[in-house]
């Protein structure tokens, strides 16, 4: 990855219990490494396990969209790539690709909106700033900020 508007949050092989009866990748397994994927990259940006297990902040995904752009079979070496494009009061919008290693296909594409979420009052929280903070400066070049929407 030569572009350093993405952070790599994810490396996977497919393996043939992620596989449907045709030997692609199930819809399952793509949400595997979506998941993985949009967690590290918060990780990757400032939150931690103290903010999960002491501080009760979590994240809650509320939109996904994906599209599906090439089979991916059992035994493919994958990673992906996430980047930040949306930073709301309480939302983070973010966009990953799962690649093929060595080829560098993008066989799939997810947006996703995720919310900042207090686990003990299972309400929405601001962003957490060192989140917002380094997602802003890493992200700054494709970023659109609403400060004022959730």
């Amino acid at each position: 990855m030569t572009d350093d508007t993405w952070i790599e949050t994810a490396r996977t092989m497919v393996y043939p219990a992620d596989c449907d009866s045709q030997n692609h990748l199930n819809t399952a397994g793509y949400m595997r490494v979506f998941d993985i994927a949009i967690f590290q990259l918060f990780f990757r940006l400032g939150y931690t396990v103290d903010d999960l297990e002491t501080n009760m902040v979590g994240w809650a995904d509320v939109s996904h969209q994906i599209s599906y752009l090439k089979e991916v079979k059992s035994g493919w070496p994958l990673f992906v790539r996430s980047a930040v494009v949306k930073i709301g009061r309480s939302s983070i919008g973010s966009v990953h690709e799962i690649v093929v290693e060595g080829t560098g296909e993008v066989t799939a594409r997810l947006q996703a909106t995720t919310v900042q979420f207090d686990l003990r009052a299972r309400a929405s929280l601001p962003v957490l700033d060192a989140v917002r903070n380094a997602a802003e400066m890493r992200f700054a070049s494709r970023l659109e900020i609403r400060p004022s929407a959730s």
